[in-house]
């Protein structure tokens, strides 16, 4: 994986991109990547003693009218990578 994985990050990827996701430590740490610039709202929302949030938590508690308005729910039933990712965009928006 890790052969096919690198050379395609860096078609997409330079020193400037900024990531933008959900616990990115995570993932980062699976790939044995380090980046710069990231935007991790698991970071923004987190408790002053450190605890984080889950992404469906933030996104029922943050973005509950427009979840509504856009008939959608966040993780339900089978996980949908491009749910937590439109999730995710719209948790972060509302933070800053």
């Amino acid at each position: 994986m890790k052969s096919k994985l690198y050379p395609f990050l860096e078609t997409i990827m330079c020193e400037g991109t900024i990531l933008v996701g959900h616990s990115l430590e995570n993932d980062l740490r699976a790939m044995k990547m380090v980046h710069d610039k990231v935007i991790d709202s698991a970071i923004l929302f987190s408790t002053k003693s450190g605890s984080k949030f889950k992404l469906k938590s933030l996104a029922d508690k943050i973005l509950k009218v427009i979840l509504i308005l856009k008939q959608r729910k966040i993780q339900v039933g089978e996980h949908c990578s491009k749910e937590d990712c439109l999730a995710t965009l719209h948790v972060i928006r509302a933070k800053i």
